[in-house]
């Protein structure tokens, strides 16, 4: 079952998605599954195999180094800080369960 033409103008090596910069392409055969991955290196300089179909549709644009570093940062910050005193403000007012 073919899904149409396969697009090689964006499996070119240099070509950026996001944070990510395509090495080289390489056929993955998993299971009864075959597809196209792509050997890309993050700004951070981590290199993995990556499922095309996700880079182009936006799914693995940093790696899960760089998603980490951004989820602690976020966590750790006053934005994260506020929301959460908000929120038990309002829980405790509502008298809703915690």
């Amino acid at each position: 079952m073919s899904r149409g033409k396969r697009n090689f103008d964006n499996e070119q090596p240099g070509t950026r998605y996001g944070r990510r910069v395509v090495l080289r392409t390489e056929t993955v055969v998993h299971k009864m599954t075959k597809y196209v991955g792509l050997w890309v290196r993050c700004d951070c300089g981590r290199e993995d195999l990556v499922r095309k179909s996700a880079l182009v549709a936006g799914l693995a644009d940093k790696c899960k180094d760089c998603e980490n570093a951004e989820r602690a940062e976020f966590m750790q910050g006053i934005h994260f800080g506020e929301q959460w005193s908000k929120r038990r403000a309002h829980h405790q007012t509502t008298n809703l369960p915690h």
